[in-house]
């Protein structure tokens, strides 16, 4: 099953924050990020893109912070079903496309900001080639996942077998597992590093951070959400 699909079949209940609460701190903990980024860099130039986006974050933190990118910005997902939950009224601030991660349809050197917002689905060296690919030099990317120490600590109980997925548990009964890859910070940076990307800074959400109510899968972590922020500054990869 690739991610879209395994996502399409998620997608009619993955924002209701009664059935899954972790999934709707963790966005709240993305969009903390996706703000602070905007708040903090020069307007980047090129396309923005937020891939993987769902009900995009970018869309939510440019219409937050009254932010129109200069040269356009995209809404990328593979599942259409997802891509959905971005609303018409976020329209004036991205475009939907519907593509892969792992294969984007957007030219060379033509992307001024990159976010990927929960992107452990597909944190695989594909997605950063790509990334790398698409990224000016003197772009950025952002990078969010779920921290390392909450997946370390939650994936290893009873109910979880593996480290790499995320399980969830439909209205209807059925079980869903997911692909998550989360790496320890300093494979997270090095995976980065391969494709000539250059960590400008960490940014971390903690539980305190977060509006209520909190999910009972975090309250015994303190890092909740890391953001990672890579400038692309080399010519070659």
């Amino acid at each position: 099953m690739t991610v879209g699909a395994s996502y399409d079949a998620l997608a009619s209940e993955y924002y209701d924050r009664e059935r899954h609460p972790t999934c709707a701190n963790f966005r709240d903990a993305s969009l903390i990020i996706a703000r602070t980024l905007l708040t903090t860099i020069e307007s980047p130039e090129g396309l923005w893109c937020d891939v993987g986006a769902g009900d995009s974050v970018l869309a939510d933190a440019m219409k937050h912070l009254h932010v129109v990118s200069p040269n356009g910005a995209v809404a990328l997902d593979e599942s259409v079903g997802m891509l959905a939950h971005t609303k018409t009224s976020k329209l004036r601030f991205v475009q939907r496309v519907v593509g892969r991660v792992e294969s984007l349809p957007l030219r060379d050197d033509s992307v001024g900001l990159l976010l990927a917002a929960l992107g452990d689905p597909y944190n695989r060296f594909a997605f950063w080639q790509e990334a790398a690919r698409v990224v000016r030099v003197g772009g950025y990317v952002c990078f969010t996942t779920p921290s390392f120490a909450w997946a370390h600590q939650f994936r290893t109980g009873i109910e979880h077998t593996a480290q790499d997925k995320a399980m969830f548990l439909l209205k209807s009964g059925e079980h869903i597992a997911v692909d998550s890859f989360v790496l320890k910070p300093t494979e997270q940076i090095s995976m980065a590093a391969r494709v000539g990307l250059r960590l400008l800074r960490t940014l971390i959400v903690d539980r305190e951070q977060l509006p209520p109510p909190l999910s009972t899968k975090l309250t015994s972590i303190q890092e909740v959400v890391t953001g990672y922020v890579f400038l692309r500054d080399q010519g070659d990869v």
